[in-house]
């Protein structure tokens, strides 16, 4: 027996007591289905049961059927659903958007999404779904069943552990796991101070550039590097892992942490001016913390034992302050002419490490003089002109009828050994 019953503008052909085999229709007339237009999956609800306050997100995804000819427009359909709550009331047709908006990513990509929120109890909630193709008027149906329960489960703890440093652009280490160190799937999301997000996962697989220690151990790691600019950093981890019931539960965790110094790159390859091998520049610092901080030097840190010594103009980062701060970096004796690639570790307030990587020309000359050595050799060189007047004056004695002691002798003697004294010490010091 074949009952017809009329549903607004369907006309739904129901088969009682159907006996078991292969059937066949025939549909007469002008109908156009909208499933034979496009093809509609299901995305969300992806789990049978849900908990109670909960909140359903409820996804479809069109996509163009193989037999058809021209593009998909997402813009073509209307998708609606309707949920029936347990004591068989019902919400209503809502309406699945596809505009970018709130609980839809990406307008215009034929998923169409709605969050349901408005949970009655536990229990059986079917949902059952209408694709309208508007320019024809055709229209199909679609239905499926979620679940949920009132069972709340006994949530593992997640532990966090980060290593920061404040300096921008130096690296942070994150650490996470469960309370009982079991398995799971941790993931984290950085709000940086822009306004943008960064995200990625921690694993457990005991490789040492993601931070991880021993693989398999339940400490999940990773290591960020991409944290350049000042501000505060919003770190969300969230762990997810099955219950012993099956269920898929997780569980998230938030921090802040701060990068509160940015020490300006320095992309350029210096040049060391002068006989001595000593570098001499500027580098910009900025400070938004809220205290003074001591600037110094790892004296661990040579770049491959190069490195005598470093030296600033100023040993303070004032709180809330930018500046130059000169800096001067002694090598060892007997540095070759070369290019180098060195590393000067900044240590701030005695704790924060920064490597500041430059690049370096060293380009020996025996004509190669600063502006001390340059004014010895003057000097010396005037001490000479000084030297003549004197020998002149002594050879000239009797003819000018002074002796030794004479002002002239004393005065020309005194120049002499003034000038050339100091010039040797500017020149060899």
């Amino acid at each position: 027996d074949i009952q017809e019953v009329r549903d607004s503008s369907y006309i739904i052909n129901i088969i009682e007591d159907p006996i078991a085999g292969d059937w066949n229709y025939e549909i007469n007339g002008n109908l156009i289905l909208a499933l034979d237009l496009v093809g509609m999956t299901l995305l969300d609800p992806v789990k049978a049961v849900y908990f109670m306050n909960s909140k359903i997100p409820v996804s479809v995804g069109l996509s163009a059927v193989e037999e058809t000819s021209g593009d998909l427009e997402p813009s073509d359909f209307k998708i609606s659903c309707k949920i029936k709550y347990p004591d068989m009331s019902t919400t209503g047709w809502i309406v699945l958007l596809d505009d970018g908006q709130e609980n839809d990513l990406l307008e215009g990509d034929g998923i169409f999404n709605y969050l349901f929120e408005e949970l009655s109890g536990p229990g059986d909630y079917p949902v059952e779904f209408a694709i309208e193709h508007i320019p024809t008027g055709s229209s199909s149906l679609k239905e499926m069943v979620f679940t949920v329960t009132d069972y709340q489960p006994v949530k593992k703890d997640i532990f966090l552990k980060i290593e920061n440093n404040i300096i921008a652009g130096s690296a942070t280490k994150i650490y996470a796991n469960f309370e009982d160190f079991s398995e799971g799937d941790f993931s984290y999301t950085i709000s940086v101070p822009d306004g943008t997000d960064i995200s990625g996962t921690l694993l457990d697989n005991g490789e040492e550039k993601y931070g991880d220690e021993s693989a398999s151990d339940g400490i999940y790691s990773a290591i960020l590097e991409e944290l350049e600019a000042a501000g505060d950093y919003m770190v969300e981890v969230r762990g997810d892992y099955q219950s012993s019931e099956g269920y898929e539960l997780f569980q998230v965790q938030e921090v802040i942490i701060g990068k509160y110094i940015w020490i300006a790159e320095i992309d350029e390859i210096l040049e060391i001016e002068g006989k001595d091998a000593i570098l001499e520049f500027k580098i910009k610092m900025e400070s938004i913390y809220d205290k003074d901080l001591i600037i110094g030097f790892d004296p661990q840190k040579t770049s491959g034992g190069i490195i005598d010594r470093v030296e600033t103009d100023s040993n303070i980062l004032e709180a809330g302050t930018a500046k130059d701060i000169g800096v001067k970096v002694y090598f060892k004796d007997g540095l070759e002419p070369g290019e180098y690639t060195i590393s000067v570790p900044f240590v701030l307030g005695d704790v924060y490490h920064s490597d500041t990587i430059i690049g370096v020309l060293y380009e020996e000359s025996s004509f190669m003089l600063d502006l001390k050595t340059l004014s010895g050799l003057i000097l010396i060189f005037a001490s000479l002109i000084a030297l003549i007047f004197l020998l002149y004056t002594v050879i000239s004695m009797r003819k000018l009828q002074i002796n030794l002691t004479n002002p002239r002798m004393i005065i020309a003697f005194a120049i002499f050994i003034v000038l050339f004294i100091t010039g040797l010490i500017m020149f060899f010091i």
